[in-house]
């Protein structure tokens, strides 16, 4: 008898690149599926996500100013990545689609945002700021996520936020 898979909720899609493909000899197609997988030891990035073709070769990484926000979120198993190639590549990016699915664990990171407790004002900022991360520099976004870390693990008050001065917009 087979397990049933669990049905996994359509949070929403992002438009972004695959990057790093001359890197790898493998390709993806215009309308191809796409699928991430999770690297870890990654000597470059501990945060980084491979884009792998529908053959399960890799042939890039999401982003940097993305899989900082995502990888920690595919580690605790709340969230899904899948995509498709969204035109054909050149040699060193690709368009991508992806879809980000919760998990049934996942459900939990959609409650409303009420600010009861300290993670939960880290929860919201976190949000606020990956949705404005196009505008800020990748060592300001990783100053900003070991800020975040730090918050979420009670060193600094609920009330006091250190990291909305290191968060100025760079350009603008």
């Amino acid at each position: 008898m087979n397990k049933a898979v669990p049905k996994l909720t359509l949070l929403g899609k992002l438009k972004t690149k695959i990057v790093g493909a001359q890197y790898y000899e493998d390709t993806v197609k215009a309308n191809e599926e796409v699928f991430f997988e999770r690297s870890p030891h990654n000597e470059f990035d501990q945060n980084a996500i491979e884009a792998q073709n529908s053959n399960c070769r890799t042939v890039g990484h999401i982003p940097r100013r993305y899989s900082a926000f995502l990888a920690p979120l595919i580690d605790e198993g709340l969230i899904y990545l899948k995509g498709s190639a969204l035109d054909e590549p050149d040699k060193q990016e690709v368009p991508v689609e992806v879809d980000v699915y919760l998990t049934p664990t996942g459900r939990r990171i959609t409650k409303p945002p009420f600010a009861d407790n300290a993670k939960q004002v880290v929860h919201n900022m976190v949000a606020a700021f990956f949705n404005e991360c196009d505008k800020y520099s990748a060592s300001t976004i990783a100053e900003v996520i070991e800020k975040f870390k730090a918050m979420s693990k009670g060193k600094c008050p609920a009330g006091n936020h250190p990291v909305v001065q290191a968060a100025a917009p760079e350009n603008g």
